[in-house]
């Protein structure tokens, strides 16, 4: 699931079942060099609180009590990271089990028209990037979740696919229609114009591989409409004497990659990608072009952790 490195040392429950591994370098640049923000156990109640709550009972606390929630900062790339993390079968346990599936879907069924409204506007985006009749144009969507977005697509008339490790959110996408992927075939190598990824790479273990397997679906000069949380004040949040845990960019067991401008500029680089301008205007919630959208297109431009990344048209020539 999260590509982890299986010469890692995992952390064991008293079961002895592997529960955590620890990641002793970044994720996106492979640097040692780190700082750490915060180290306290999650069994401390500044954090167990939180999960108890947020997870509705359902999380087992006893098999997190020999492991420290640590947060470490990377001194190359700003990526601030969770240093343990869970094994993917423990992290299956997470997303399947722990998180009410039911719950998660009945929000969507219920959600106002908003919401469909930013995911239409959303698609639109996908136009100045890759022009042409939408038939014509191969989407995927990485981690759709219920695949409303991509379902969105599909209404606009791309030809839109899909990939979701939930086995039940795949089922409810195909049922919508969606072409489901089973796994990130390297056969469809260069196949996609567009992939959308959105609130998916702060969840893996590996996001510096996610975004290589990424690029190699790409088309020469298909562009990835990549979106994470950022870490805007977390810092600071972070040296409060009264922090508690939250569902914040750094939400324990799950956000476990907290990215910055500075570390997705990294990732790009790192891979001959470009970060192009965001589509003007962007997200636009009434139906004329007002302030707030004149803010928002601003902020997507120098701030936000919302970015388009344009992949090289030809590989870079080493020298």
């Amino acid at each position: 699931m999260n590509g982890q490195d299986t010469n890692s040392t995992p952390a064991r429950n008293g079961t002895h079942t592997p529960v955590f591994i620890t990641r002793d370098r970044c994720p996106v640049c492979g640097s040692a060099t780190r700082e750490t923000l915060l180290e306290t156990k999650f069994t401390d109640p500044s954090v167990a609180s939180f999960l108890v709550t947020y997870y509705d009972g359902r999380i087992p606390l006893d098999a997190l009590t020999d492991q420290s929630y640590r947060l470490d900062r990377c001194r190359n790339c700003a990526l601030i990271y969770q240093a343990h993390i869970l094994t993917d079968a423990w992290m299956m346990r997470l997303y399947e089990e722990w998180i009410d599936a039911q719950a998660s879907l009945d929000k969507r069924r219920s959600a106002n028209s908003c919401y469909f409204a930013a995911l239409a506007n959303e698609v639109a985006g996908i136009a100045k990037f890759a022009p042409g009749i939408p038939s014509s144009v191969r989407v995927l969507d990485i981690g759709m979740g219920w695949g409303h977005w991509a379902r969105m697509a599909m209404a606009h008339g791309y030809e839109t696919h899909g990939y979701e490790l939930s086995a039940r959110r795949s089922i409810h996408a195909a049922s919508m229609g969606i072409r489901v992927l089973t796994n990130l075939d390297p056969r469809e190598a260069g196949a996609f114009d567009y992939i959308y990824c959105s609130q998916v790479l702060e969840h893996v273990a590996d996001p510096g591989g996610m975004m290589d397997q990424m690029l190699a679906l790409l088309r020469p000069g298909g562009v990835v409409d990549l979106h994470v949380p950022n870490q805007g004040l977390i810092t600071t949040k972070l040296r409060r004497p009264d922090w508690t845990a939250s569902h914040n960019a750094v939400h324990p067991l799950e956000h476990i990659n907290c990215f910055s401008r500075t570390t997705l500029r990294y990732l790009a680089s790192e891979r001959d990608m470009q970060l192009v301008a965001a589509p003007f205007p962007h997200r636009r919630t009434t139906g004329t072009f007002g302030i707030r959208d004149l803010g928002v297109y601003l902020y997507n431009r120098t701030l936000s952790t919302h970015v388009w990344l344009r992949r090289a048209q030809q590989p870079r020539q080493l020298s």
